[in-house]
């Protein structure tokens, strides 16, 4: 299958122009915003942003189509261009380093949208503010920017509880993984929009501690020479050290280490 061509520049101008975020990337909405004069005002869908983002046919008309206007959308933007982009790097029609190219140049437009503090819905000139949607973007947002030294950690449980199990949907135990890590998200959003991206999520993993449990009630009838048991028995290991982590979080947060983890956010 042939992969797409994401654009490595701007569609206008170069990387020293205004409409360009920190070190030279290019992001759709700084064009647009750019352009924008406010006299006019359009909804941008996910569609036609993603058309911009991976420099798809008709993106220089949609481009020159809305300059001149004052861009709106909504505050699920975000969630369904980075849901899209991954089901594309899955297809094998982005690679792996063009999502995150793509995934970096949405985190610029994302403060453009002002889904920084309070968001807000623009549509019809109403602006409805959405606390919860915006914990959740803070959440993603402190995970994209966790520090350096513990990405590959972050991104070996990332694989491990949200991309493993799709391989294995056969298995019961696959879909108790994934469903825990779903309401695990869940509960860590709430714990967001409470307390902040603080250390106070490692509480959020509390939910693994039953699924490890189930896991670990089912091992013996697991084989341990084929992909699924190999992969049930890593999970088990990474689940158990991320949890006396998260509970050495805890402790510290509890006694008065109640600061952000991630600056900026």
């Amino acid at each position: 299958m042939p992969k797409r061509r994401v654009a490595k520049s701007g569609l206008i101008g170069n990387p020293s122009q205004d409409g360009f975020g920190a070190e030279g990337v290019f992001s759709p909405i700084h064009i647009l915003k750019h352009l924008g004069t406010e006299s006019l005002r359009f909804y941008l869908d996910t569609s036609a942003y993603l058309c911009v983002l991976l420099n798809e046919e008709g993106a220089d008309q949609l481009i020159s189509e809305i300059g001149g206007a004052e861009i709106l959308s909504s505050v699920l933007l975000v969630l369904e261009a980075n849901r899209n982009l991954i089901r594309l790097a899955r297809m094998g029609e982005i690679t792996a380093p063009d999502l995150m190219h793509c995934l970096q140049r949405i985190e610029q437009d994302r403060d453009m949208l002002q889904l920084r503090g309070a968001l807000f819905v623009s549509l019809g000139g109403f602006e409805c503010e959405d606390k919860t949607m915006n914990a959740f973007l803070k959440f993603m947002t402190g995970l994209l920017r966790t520090p350096a030294p513990w990405k590959p950690w972050l991104a070996a449980l990332i694989g491990a509880n949200a991309i493993a199990p799709l391989f294995f949907w056969d298995h019961v135990e696959s879909r108790v993984v994934l469903a825990t890590i779903l309401a695990s998200s869940i509960l860590m959003t709430l714990l967001t929009a409470r307390f902040g991206f603080t250390r106070i999520l490692g509480l959020g993993h509390i939910l693994w501690i039953p699924m490890l449990i189930f896991l670990l009630s089912r091992l013996d009838s697991i084989p341990a020479n084929d992909g699924f048991g190999i992969w049930i028995r890593v999970l088990l290991v990474i689940n158990a050290v991320s949890i006396v982590i998260d509970a050495v979080d805890v402790y510290r947060y509890l006694g008065g280490d109640r600061e952000e983890t991630v600056e900026g956010l």
